[in-house]
Protein backbone atom coordinates (compact mmCIF):
# COMPACT_ATOMS: atom_id res chain seq x y z
CA UNK A 1 0.00 0.00 0.00
CA UNK A 2 1.53 3.26 -1.05
CA UNK A 3 1.51 6.05 1.54
CA UNK A 4 -1.31 8.55 1.33
CA UNK A 5 -0.06 12.06 0.69
CA UNK A 6 -2.45 14.86 1.57
CA UNK A 7 -1.62 18.48 0.84
CA UNK A 8 -3.78 21.52 1.31
CA UNK A 9 -3.63 24.56 -0.93
CA UNK A 10 -5.26 27.85 0.02
CA UNK A 11 -4.71 31.20 -1.64
CA UNK A 12 -0.93 31.42 -1.36
CA UNK A 13 -0.03 29.33 1.67
CA UNK A 14 1.59 25.92 1.58
CA UNK A 15 1.72 23.00 3.95
CA UNK A 16 0.99 22.17 7.60
CA UNK A 17 -0.17 19.00 9.36
CA UNK A 18 -3.68 17.77 9.61
CA UNK A 19 -4.43 14.54 11.31
CA UNK A 20 -2.53 11.73 12.85
CA UNK A 21 -1.92 8.29 11.44
CA UNK A 22 -3.01 5.28 13.43
CA UNK A 23 -0.67 4.39 16.27
CA UNK A 24 0.80 0.96 15.84
CA UNK A 25 1.42 -1.42 18.67
CA UNK A 26 5.00 -1.84 19.78
CA UNK A 27 5.50 -5.12 17.95
CA UNK A 28 4.59 -3.55 14.59
CA UNK A 29 7.00 -0.63 14.75
CA UNK A 30 9.34 -1.92 12.03
CA UNK A 31 6.42 -2.44 9.68
CA UNK A 32 5.27 1.14 10.24
CA UNK A 33 8.69 2.51 9.40
CA UNK A 34 8.74 0.43 6.22
CA UNK A 35 5.38 1.82 5.14
CA UNK A 36 6.57 5.42 5.62
CA UNK A 37 3.57 6.54 7.63
CA UNK A 38 4.63 10.18 7.73
CA UNK A 39 3.01 11.37 4.55
CA UNK A 40 -0.29 12.96 5.50
CA UNK A 41 -0.40 16.69 5.95
CA UNK A 42 -2.66 19.67 5.56
CA UNK A 43 -0.79 22.39 3.81
CA UNK A 44 -2.58 25.49 4.94
CA UNK A 45 -1.98 28.25 7.41
CA UNK A 46 -5.00 27.41 9.52
CA UNK A 47 -5.72 29.43 12.63
CA UNK A 48 -5.73 27.75 16.03
CA UNK A 49 -9.53 27.83 16.09
CA UNK A 50 -9.68 26.22 12.64
CA UNK A 51 -7.25 23.49 13.66
CA UNK A 52 -9.37 22.71 16.70
CA UNK A 53 -12.51 22.71 14.57
CA UNK A 54 -10.99 20.18 12.17
CA UNK A 55 -10.36 17.86 15.12
CA UNK A 56 -13.67 18.44 16.91
CA UNK A 57 -15.95 18.16 13.87
CA UNK A 58 -14.25 14.99 12.70
CA UNK A 59 -14.42 13.44 16.17
CA UNK A 60 -18.09 14.21 16.45
CA UNK A 61 -18.88 12.73 13.03
CA UNK A 62 -16.43 9.83 13.12
CA UNK A 63 -18.76 7.04 14.26
CA UNK A 64 -21.25 7.75 11.45
CA UNK A 65 -18.84 9.23 8.92
CA UNK A 66 -19.59 6.59 6.29
CA UNK A 67 -23.28 6.25 7.14
CA UNK A 68 -24.60 9.81 7.27
CA UNK A 69 -23.95 12.50 4.67
CA UNK A 70 -24.79 15.28 7.11
CA UNK A 71 -23.69 15.74 10.72
CA UNK A 72 -25.05 18.11 13.36
CA UNK A 73 -23.54 19.33 16.62
CA UNK A 74 -24.96 21.87 19.10
CA UNK A 75 -22.96 25.10 19.04
CA UNK A 76 -22.49 25.16 22.86
CA UNK A 77 -21.09 21.62 22.72
CA UNK A 78 -18.78 22.51 19.81
CA UNK A 79 -17.49 25.54 21.70
CA UNK A 80 -16.95 23.40 24.82
CA UNK A 81 -14.91 20.84 22.87
CA UNK A 82 -12.56 23.39 21.31
CA UNK A 83 -12.37 25.61 24.38
CA UNK A 84 -13.96 28.52 22.53
CA UNK A 85 -15.00 30.87 25.31
CA UNK A 86 -16.19 33.76 23.19
CA UNK A 87 -19.85 34.12 22.26
CA UNK A 88 -18.82 35.86 19.06
CA UNK A 89 -20.44 33.60 16.48
CA UNK A 90 -19.15 35.82 13.70
CA UNK A 91 -15.64 34.61 14.54
CA UNK A 92 -16.84 31.00 14.58
CA UNK A 93 -18.59 31.42 11.23
CA UNK A 94 -15.45 32.94 9.72
CA UNK A 95 -13.39 29.98 10.93
CA UNK A 96 -15.87 27.45 9.52
CA UNK A 97 -16.06 29.36 6.23
CA UNK A 98 -12.30 29.01 5.96
CA UNK A 99 -12.61 25.22 6.20
CA UNK A 100 -15.04 25.18 3.27
CA UNK A 101 -12.52 27.21 1.26
CA UNK A 102 -9.47 25.09 2.11
CA UNK A 103 -8.76 22.40 -0.47
CA UNK A 104 -6.94 19.13 0.09
CA UNK A 105 -5.06 17.25 -2.61
CA UNK A 106 -3.86 13.68 -2.39
CA UNK A 107 -2.00 11.34 -4.71
CA UNK A 108 -2.40 7.60 -4.43
CA UNK A 109 -1.11 4.60 -6.36
CA UNK A 110 -3.89 2.50 -7.85
CA UNK A 111 -3.84 -1.31 -7.85
CA UNK A 112 -2.47 -1.36 -11.40
CA UNK A 113 0.36 1.01 -10.47
CA UNK A 114 -1.16 4.11 -12.05
CA UNK A 115 -1.29 7.42 -10.19
CA UNK A 116 -4.62 8.74 -8.90
CA UNK A 117 -4.99 12.43 -8.05
CA UNK A 118 -7.97 13.76 -6.09
CA UNK A 119 -8.93 17.08 -4.51
CA UNK A 120 -11.64 18.14 -2.05
CA UNK A 121 -12.29 20.83 0.53
CA UNK A 122 -12.04 20.20 4.27
CA UNK A 123 -15.79 20.75 4.55
CA UNK A 124 -18.13 20.65 1.57
CA UNK A 125 -21.01 22.43 3.36
CA UNK A 126 -21.82 24.08 6.67
CA UNK A 127 -24.88 25.73 8.24
CA UNK A 128 -25.55 27.38 11.58
CA UNK A 129 -29.20 27.54 12.60
CA UNK A 130 -31.14 27.34 15.87
CA UNK A 131 -28.00 26.89 17.93
CA UNK A 132 -26.69 23.98 15.87
CA UNK A 133 -23.92 23.55 13.32
CA UNK A 134 -24.67 21.20 10.42
CA UNK A 135 -21.84 20.15 8.14
CA UNK A 136 -20.84 17.69 5.43
CA UNK A 137 -17.70 16.06 4.07
CA UNK A 138 -17.08 15.05 0.49
CA UNK A 139 -17.75 11.29 0.32
CA UNK A 140 -14.30 10.38 -0.96
CA UNK A 141 -12.62 12.51 1.73
CA UNK A 142 -14.84 10.96 4.41
CA UNK A 143 -13.63 7.52 3.34
CA UNK A 144 -10.01 8.63 3.66
CA UNK A 145 -10.58 10.20 7.08
CA UNK A 146 -12.38 7.12 8.38
CA UNK A 147 -9.59 4.78 7.32
CA UNK A 148 -7.79 3.81 10.56
CA UNK A 149 -4.49 3.57 8.66
CA UNK A 150 -4.81 7.27 7.89
CA UNK A 151 -6.52 8.76 10.92
CA UNK A 152 -5.89 8.12 14.60
CA UNK A 153 -7.99 9.79 17.26
CA UNK A 154 -5.90 12.24 19.25
CA UNK A 155 -6.62 13.51 22.71
CA UNK A 156 -9.47 16.02 22.55
CA UNK A 157 -8.81 17.35 26.03
CA UNK A 158 -5.25 18.15 24.93
CA UNK A 159 -6.46 19.95 21.81
CA UNK A 160 -8.87 21.98 23.91
CA UNK A 161 -6.14 23.25 26.25
CA UNK A 162 -3.52 24.13 23.65
CA UNK A 163 -3.29 27.87 23.04
CA UNK A 164 -0.93 28.06 20.07
CA UNK A 165 -1.44 26.96 16.47
CA UNK A 166 2.26 26.12 16.27
CA UNK A 167 2.00 23.92 19.36
CA UNK A 168 -0.98 22.07 17.93
CA UNK A 169 0.85 21.59 14.62
CA UNK A 170 3.89 20.14 16.38
CA UNK A 171 1.72 17.98 18.65
CA UNK A 172 -0.16 16.50 15.71
CA UNK A 173 3.04 15.73 13.83
CA UNK A 174 4.78 14.18 16.84
CA UNK A 175 1.84 12.26 18.31
CA UNK A 176 1.53 9.96 15.31
CA UNK A 177 5.01 8.60 16.04
CA UNK A 178 4.57 7.88 19.74
CA UNK A 179 4.45 4.15 18.97
CA UNK A 180 7.79 4.38 17.17
CA UNK A 181 9.49 6.69 19.63
CA UNK A 182 10.78 9.32 17.24
CA UNK A 183 9.70 11.36 14.24
CA UNK A 184 11.46 11.17 10.88
CA UNK A 185 14.28 13.61 10.27
CA UNK A 186 12.70 16.68 8.72
CA UNK A 187 14.82 19.08 6.72
CA UNK A 188 14.52 22.65 7.95
CA UNK A 189 12.60 23.54 4.78
CA UNK A 190 10.06 20.77 5.34
CA UNK A 191 9.76 21.59 9.04
CA UNK A 192 8.98 25.23 8.24
CA UNK A 193 6.17 24.02 5.98
CA UNK A 194 4.85 21.69 8.67
CA UNK A 195 4.75 24.60 11.11
CA UNK A 196 3.16 26.92 8.52
CA UNK A 197 5.97 29.50 8.67
CA UNK A 198 7.49 28.85 5.25
CA UNK A 199 8.26 32.08 3.44
CA UNK A 200 8.21 34.21 6.58
CA UNK A 201 11.49 36.13 6.70
CA UNK A 202 11.53 36.27 10.50
CA UNK A 203 11.98 32.50 10.74
CA UNK A 204 14.70 32.02 8.14
CA UNK A 205 17.37 31.83 10.84
CA UNK A 206 17.18 28.56 12.77
CA UNK A 207 18.01 30.22 16.10
CA UNK A 208 14.92 32.40 15.73
CA UNK A 209 12.79 29.43 14.62
CA UNK A 210 13.98 27.48 17.65
CA UNK A 211 13.56 30.35 20.10
CA UNK A 212 10.12 31.54 18.96
CA UNK A 213 8.48 28.37 17.60
CA UNK A 214 10.15 25.13 18.64
CA UNK A 215 11.02 25.76 22.30
CA UNK A 216 7.67 27.37 23.30
CA UNK A 217 5.74 24.63 21.48
CA UNK A 218 7.74 21.89 23.16
CA UNK A 219 7.20 23.44 26.58
CA UNK A 220 3.43 23.61 26.05
CA UNK A 221 3.27 20.03 24.74
CA UNK A 222 5.30 18.66 27.64
CA UNK A 223 3.21 20.59 30.16
CA UNK A 224 -0.29 19.99 28.80
CA UNK A 225 -0.32 16.89 26.63
CA UNK A 226 -0.18 13.13 26.88
CA UNK A 227 3.26 13.00 25.24
CA UNK A 228 6.73 14.37 25.94
CA UNK A 229 8.96 15.53 23.10
CA UNK A 230 12.68 16.23 22.89
CA UNK A 231 14.49 18.01 20.06
CA UNK A 232 17.39 16.49 18.12
CA UNK A 233 19.25 18.43 15.43
CA UNK A 234 21.66 17.50 12.67
CA UNK A 235 24.38 19.82 11.39
CA UNK A 236 26.41 20.24 8.26
CA UNK A 237 29.34 22.33 9.37
CA UNK A 238 27.81 25.04 11.54
CA UNK A 239 24.42 24.95 9.83
CA UNK A 240 21.44 23.03 11.21
CA UNK A 241 20.15 20.94 8.31
CA UNK A 242 17.40 18.85 9.92
CA UNK A 243 15.36 18.36 13.08
CA UNK A 244 13.92 15.28 14.69
CA UNK A 245 11.88 14.75 17.85
CA UNK A 246 12.00 11.94 20.37
CA UNK A 247 8.42 11.13 21.39
CA UNK A 248 7.21 9.20 24.40
CA UNK A 249 4.01 8.95 26.36
CA UNK A 250 3.57 11.20 29.35
CA UNK A 251 2.65 8.82 32.19
CA UNK A 252 1.37 11.69 34.34
CA UNK A 253 -1.38 12.63 31.92
CA UNK A 254 -4.66 10.73 31.59
CA UNK A 255 -5.04 9.35 28.09
CA UNK A 256 -8.26 9.55 26.20
CA UNK A 257 -7.31 6.54 24.09
CA UNK A 258 -9.47 4.76 21.53
CA UNK A 259 -9.85 1.39 23.24
CA UNK A 260 -13.35 0.44 24.29
CA UNK A 261 -12.43 -1.59 27.38
CA UNK A 262 -10.63 0.77 29.71
CA UNK A 263 -11.33 2.65 32.93
CA UNK A 264 -13.09 5.49 31.11
CA UNK A 265 -15.54 3.33 29.17
CA UNK A 266 -16.07 1.23 32.31
CA UNK A 267 -17.08 4.22 34.44
CA UNK A 268 -20.68 4.37 35.64
CA UNK A 269 -21.36 7.58 33.71
CA UNK A 270 -20.06 6.42 30.32
CA UNK A 271 -22.89 4.21 29.06
CA UNK A 272 -25.79 6.44 30.24
CA UNK A 273 -24.28 9.43 28.45
CA UNK A 274 -23.77 7.41 25.28
CA UNK A 275 -27.43 6.36 25.48
CA UNK A 276 -28.39 10.04 25.65
CA UNK A 277 -26.85 10.43 22.20
CA UNK A 278 -23.50 11.98 22.99
CA UNK A 279 -20.48 11.21 20.83
CA UNK A 280 -18.03 8.71 22.39
CA UNK A 281 -15.10 11.10 22.15
CA UNK A 282 -17.06 13.84 23.92
CA UNK A 283 -18.15 11.48 26.71
CA UNK A 284 -14.57 10.31 27.20
CA UNK A 285 -13.40 13.91 27.47
CA UNK A 286 -16.13 14.69 30.04
CA UNK A 287 -15.37 11.62 32.16
CA UNK A 288 -11.69 12.56 32.25
CA UNK A 289 -12.36 16.22 33.03
CA UNK A 290 -15.30 16.05 35.45
CA UNK A 291 -15.34 12.54 36.90
CA UNK A 292 -18.22 10.07 37.02
CA UNK A 293 -19.79 11.31 40.27
CA UNK A 294 -20.23 14.84 38.95
CA UNK A 295 -21.63 13.62 35.64
CA UNK A 296 -24.05 11.15 37.26
CA UNK A 297 -25.31 13.93 39.54
CA UNK A 298 -26.03 16.20 36.59
CA UNK A 299 -27.59 13.37 34.59
CA UNK A 300 -29.89 12.51 37.51
CA UNK A 301 -30.90 16.14 37.82
CA UNK A 302 -31.72 16.40 34.11
CA UNK A 303 -33.64 13.10 34.13
CA UNK A 304 -35.74 14.32 37.04
CA UNK A 305 -36.52 17.64 35.38
CA UNK A 306 -37.40 15.90 32.12
CA UNK A 307 -39.81 13.55 33.94
CA UNK A 308 -41.61 16.60 35.36
CA UNK A 309 -41.85 18.15 31.90
CA UNK A 310 -39.62 21.08 32.84
CA UNK A 311 -37.16 20.66 29.96
CA UNK A 312 -38.49 22.05 26.72
CA UNK A 313 -35.38 21.25 24.69
CA UNK A 314 -33.79 17.81 24.46
CA UNK A 315 -32.27 16.26 27.59
CA UNK A 316 -28.90 16.11 25.84
CA UNK A 317 -29.08 19.75 24.87
CA UNK A 318 -30.06 20.78 28.39
CA UNK A 319 -27.29 18.68 29.91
Amino acid sequence: ISPLNIMVRTSSYPYSPMKNLKLARQENQDQIVTKNVSAIHIAARLSLTQRKLVNALLYHAYDTLLIDDTHTIPIPLLMEIIGFESRNQAHLKKAIRGLTETSIEWDMMDDDGSSVWEVATLLSYARIQDGKCTYRYDKSLAEKLHDPSVFAKINLSVVRDIRSAHTLALYENCFRYVGIGRTPKWSIEVFRRLMAVEGLASYQQFKVLKRDIIVPSMKEINKLSNINVELLTEKKGRTITSVQFLVKRNPQMALMGIEEDDEVSSSAAYKPLIEEGFNKAVVRAWVLEYGEDYLLDKLSLVTGLAAKGKIKSSKAGFL
